[in-house]
């Protein structure tokens, strides 16, 4: 399980704030530690992701059982021959780490149901009866804020009024990796997490580091109870301290929650000999935009509705939602088209405004033999895409153009490292003249505003026929 590494009490260093709670102790035996679940988020693709990730998969239990009259030194205060169970009420036995620690054995572990009291039980060889802890377990923590949030900004989080004595926060990216946490790690962290505190938890701060960038991350929030001292016997009801929670995961949006991917395709003027082949195929020489919209915070669903101009031209939007085309288009390379959208979702216009580039001159072959495939360079790459359409005497015999939807968002879903193609025998069957069309796509970040730059490409580029021949 990915989420938490939370090493609570690690470390060797001495403890000096212990105070009287050493002083008159009648059972110096000690457990600390935490019990944390999970709550999958309502949105199911949302958990889908979460759980592909490694995010979350569990219920964690993370415990240490020690002399308290030895805490001025961890490593000799573990006590790691011990027999800890945790009743659910199924038993589940815990088992010791190299680094003292104890925790669930194996992938099954018990579902965590909030209202519900798991009983602690150690057991230790020099003792008749166990000790045991009452742990109840409480509900997720309510969150109230806005997923939209500006990156390098901090990101309050407001919890007055819930009674939690520990509030656990993490963040992660959207690949499951995690970027910041305020799981106690020092020694006065680790103090502070274990000993009662005073008034409850209001609020959790995460710092603006935690975002360093206008992305897509996974916010996650436990409020943590403390095991009540009257559910505590037979071990040091001052220094014992088993908290619970269970952990609400959300998405948070740096920037712009919508994710803009643009293109802008054209073809130079055909020469005039393979004019006839493109006809024939029914080639459109005229140049293209497709645009997709897609909403972060909706687990990339289609941001359908929006109002789409080119320089003031209405762009449809065909199915899937948040798909918008426009064709019959005039390209002339260095011209600066301006595509405006309006979205319910945002209060900014997005704006996709590419300097169009005119064709890459492609480096092929004047000859080849039937049969055979033919390898194309793309000088001046590395491309973020190339694309390549097959005429022969028979028809178009090879393209990897998109089609469908799916394949355009494909295509610009994110930007390659290519810098030439290879087209397959099965285009070059028979002898003949084929017209070859080759395209470079340029990736150009800049061209796009109000969009959520990690998520968003914007590319452009002109096809280029040119013939070659075929020969037996």
């Amino acid at each position: 399980m990915r989420l938490l590494p939370f090493l609570l009490l690690i470390g060797c260093a001495p403890i000096t704030r212990i105070g009287d709670k050493i002083i008159g102790l009648t059972d110096p035996v000690l457990v600390g530690g935490m019990v944390l679940g999970v709550q999958p988020p309502e949105d199911e693709q949302l958990a889908i992701a979460l759980q592909a990730s490694g995010v979350f998969d569990s219920t964690q239990v993370r415990l240490v059982t020690a002399d308290a009259l030895e805490l001025r030194d961890i490593d000799s205060a573990l006590l790691t021959d011990a027999l800890l169970q945790l009743e659910t009420p199924e038993t589940y036995p815990l088992s010791v780490a190299e680094d003292g620690w104890y925790g669930l054995d194996g992938p099954d572990t018990p579902s965590y149901i909030p209202g519900r009291t798991w009983t602690l039980s150690a057991e230790l060889s020099d003792r008749i009866a166990p000790g045991t802890v009452a742990v109840p377990l409480p509900d997720t923590a309510l969150l109230d804020f806005d997923p939209e949030h500006a990156a390098k900004t901090d990101l309050v989080i407001p919890l007055d009024g819930q009674g939690f004595d520990f509030v656990f926060a993490t963040v992660y990216d959207h690949l499951g990796t995690e970027l910041w946490t305020n799981a106690p790690t020092t020694n006065d962290a680790i103090i502070d997490f274990v000993l009662p505190g005073g008034d409850p938890v209001e609020e959790v701060v995460i710092p603006a580091d935690a975002f360093p960038e206008e992305s897509l991350y996974i916010v996650g929030v436990a409020g943590l109870e403390r095991a009540p001292i009257e559910g505590i016997e037979g071990l040091n009801e001052a220094l014992t301290a088993v908290l619970a929670g269970r952990i609400g995961l959300q998405p948070v949006v740096g920037g712009s929650r919508i994710a803009l991917s643009g293109l802008y395709l054209g073809v130079e003027p055909v020469p005039a000999p393979l004019a006839p082949l493109l006809a024939s195929a029914g080639f459109d020489p005229s140049a293209t935009l497709e645009l997709f919209l897609v909403d972060l915070l909706d687990m990339g669903a289609g941001v359908g509705g929006a109002v789409a101009s080119l320089d003031g031209v209405a762009i449809p939007e065909i199915e899937p939602a948040g798909h918008y085309h426009l064709d019959g288009l005039d390209y002339a390379p260095g011209q600066l088209p301006r595509v405006e959208i309006e979205s319910d979702l945002t209060t900014a216009s997005l704006v996709f405004q590419p300097e169009l580039p005119g064709p890459v001159d492609a480096t092929l072959p004047n000859e080849s033999v039937a049969g055979s495939p033919v390898e194309v360079s793309l000088p001046g790459g590395p491309w973020a895409a190339g694309l390549g359409v097959v005429i022969g005497p028979s028809g178009l015999t090879w393209s990897n153009l998109p089609v469908q939807p799916e394949e355009w968002a494909a295509l610009l879903s994110g930007e390659g490292s290519v810098d030439g193609l290879t087209l397959p025998a099965s285009a070059f069957a028979s002898p003949g003249t084929y017209a070859v069309g080759v395209v470079a796509l340029d990736s150009q970040p800049l061209a796009l505003v109000g969009a959520n730059p990690a998520f968003s490409t914007a590319m452009a580029g002109q096809f280029r026929f040119q013939p070659l021949s075929i020969v037996p």
